[in-house]
């Protein structure tokens, strides 16, 4: 048993590219040496998926996140602003975990919620079904 992380990108007009993890880090490191010209000036929605592996073979979906990423004019990746709406899940999370601890107040705080969900998106339920096959290599998709 094993797992794999795989990511995909789904454009627009619905089509699903997969992104390999290495190129996904080349474009968070470098976004002007990696750009994607055909997701320029876009918002572009993303989806994360943990994989369990029996012998080397997907097997199940473990684990599912999905963000949005944002292209500027060349195609490159807008690293700051996916790393506020990351950082902004983690503050997100951690405040309500943290909530009991806090004193009572009538304010309530909530930019970076409005931050986080800036970043993230939910699929219907039949592009969730579609982007599990693609993960799982039940049916193919186009590299990105």
């Amino acid at each position: 048993m094993g797992l794999s992380c795989r990511r995909f990108l789904i454009s627009n007009d619905g089509v699903i590219y997969r992104i390999s993890n290495k190129r996904f880090d080349r474009m968070m490191r470098h976004p002007e040496d990696e750009p994607l010209g055909k997701f320029a000036n876009q918002r572009i929605r993303c989806a994360d998926l943990v994989i369990e592996l029996i012998d080397r073979v997907p097997s199940s979906v473990c684990r599912e996140t999905f963000a949005i990423l944002e292209f500027d004019r060349l195609g490159c990746l807008d690293t700051g602003r996916f790393e506020k709406q990351q950082v902004a899940l983690v503050d997100a999370m951690l405040e309500i975990m943290m909530a009991d601890k806090k004193a009572a107040t009538n304010v309530v705080d909530a930019t970076q919620r409005f931050v986080a969900q800036g970043g993230t998106w939910l699929p219907t339920g039949a592009l969730r079904v579609q982007i599990e096959k693609v993960a799982l290599g039940i049916i193919d998709c186009l590299r990105a």
